[in-house]
């Protein structure tokens, strides 16, 4: 969690940044396995399944980034004023990127709050302050991508070519899932929670 922490803040292309983030939401998985708990491995396994979702929905976006002038949009700056370009997909990307850094009431709040406590429920504070402390930073970086998209200044216009149908339907549904799993977190509680006293067995 430390190192992906501090090491995410020195990227500048996307596609390395996330894959340093993925090393720091494995670090809250394994705080949630680490307690040795039914609690434990049940905030584990809703956090794997609200990781998912959330990064589907990143790599969907990242992948749909075509840039008419030179390919792929692959740094940050790629973004810059994404929010006058495409308001609808800049307001997505941010519920996304809110989420991973565990913004309430998003989904990913829910997932290291369930973490978090099944730490301390554990005893294990240290590792819950640790896992905190990293998350604050981790915002810190998420947040600069909303900074981009829509206070940046722009240095010259990107022109994205049209998202097709099938991209569109897995934003959609990923999107309603991390602003609305607050409202019916039970059902995957409760699943989570039966594979959980399974897997203890």
């Amino acid at each position: 969690m430390i190192i992906a922490s501090l090491v995410a803040l020195r990227q500048r292309k996307l596609k390395r940044f996330f894959a340093y983030s993925s090393v720091g939401h494995v670090g809250y998985l394994l705080v949630g396995c680490s307690t040795g708990t039914t609690e434990g491995i049940t905030s584990m396994l809703v956090y794997t399944i609200i990781y998912i979702v959330m990064t589907m929905n990143a790599w969907t976006l990242i992948l749909s980034l075509e840039l008419e002038s030179h390919g792929r949009g692959t740094y940050f700056t790629d973004l810059g004023y994404l929010s006058r370009i495409n308001p609808l997909l800049a307001i997505t990307f941010t519920m996304t990127l809110l989420s991973m850094a565990g913004v309430p009431p998003l989904a990913g709040f829910c997932a290291k709050m369930y973490v978090f406590f099944a730490a301390m429920e554990g005893s294990m504070y240290l590792l819950a302050l640790v896992g905190v402390l990293t998350s604050v930073i981790g915002a810190f970086y998420y947040i600069r991508f909303i900074k981009i998209m829509y206070f940046e200044k722009m240095v010259s216009w990107s022109f994205f070519d049209q998202i097709s149908r099938e991209k569109s339907i897995i934003l959609g549904c990923t999107t309603i899932f991390i602003l609305t799993f607050f409202l019916y977190p039970s059902t995957l509680m409760i699943t989570a929670h039966q594979l959980a006293l399974t897997l203890s067995i």
